[in-house]
């Protein structure tokens, strides 16, 4: 993955026309959204898990005063914005402002297939199974929910994301082959004739 989602990168947000950092959404701050919307979105007691976060009504409720608030305290507690002061921030703030700190906050990497995963469920839909449970058995369950979704991906593949990386795109590994056929070529073919009239590797080894 790229650096910037690795180590999720600050991103600079206004409200009430003042700057602010904002980071990614925490996996501990998703499982606050998401149980705030199981919490108030009608129909919790006929549900067997949680609602989709892409569900029309949920969006809507999100983007009612109660959930932008609820997104600018997620966003900025870290900063000492108590939820209170989120409120506050609220009236303020205009719907550019708020549009911009809700993109941020839940922006994920931009080589994931949509709406949140590579497998196309909705984030409600994911189970925490054995590979979260062992790296948070190496880091500790409480430290694992400051992590981003991106870097708990990131961690649960062990850093191997090639299929995300443009070098890896059958299209990106033909120009680079063209490239090193065009610059190396006839080093390399050179090289491999020399290699070719020296002694065999059973002489070499046989010494």
């Amino acid at each position: 993955m790229f650096i910037s989602t690795v180590f999720a990168a600050r991103r600079l947000c206004f409200l009430a026309k003042k700057p602010y950092w904002v980071k990614p959404l925490t996996a501990d701050g998703w499982a606050t959204v998401l149980q705030w919307l199981d919490d108030f979105v009608p129909g919790q007691e006929g549900r067997k898990g949680l609602p989709r976060f892409d569900a029309p009504e949920c969006q809507e409720l999100l983007a009612k005063p109660e959930g932008r608030t609820l997104e600018i305290w997620l966003a900025l507690e870290g900063q000492g914005v108590t939820y209170d002061a989120a409120r506050d921030l609220w009236r303020d703030s205009d719907e550019i402002e708020l549009e911009r700190l809700h993109a941020v906050l839940f922006t994920h990497r931009k080589t994931a297939a949509p709406p949140l995963f590579d497998d196309g469920s909705d984030i409600s839909e994911t189970w925490c199974g054995k590979g979260l449970a062992v790296i948070a058995g190496s880091i500790g369950l409480k430290e694992i929910g400051g992590y981003s979704l991106d870097q708990i991906t990131w961690l649960l593949r062990d850093g191997e994301a090639d299929d995300e990386n443009p070098a890896y795109s059958p299209e990106k590994l033909a120009e680079i082959q063209k490239n090193m056929t065009e610059q190396w070529g006839e080093k390399l073919a050179a090289l491999s004739a020399q290699t070719a009239q020296g002694p065999s590797l059973a002489e070499v080894i046989g010494g």
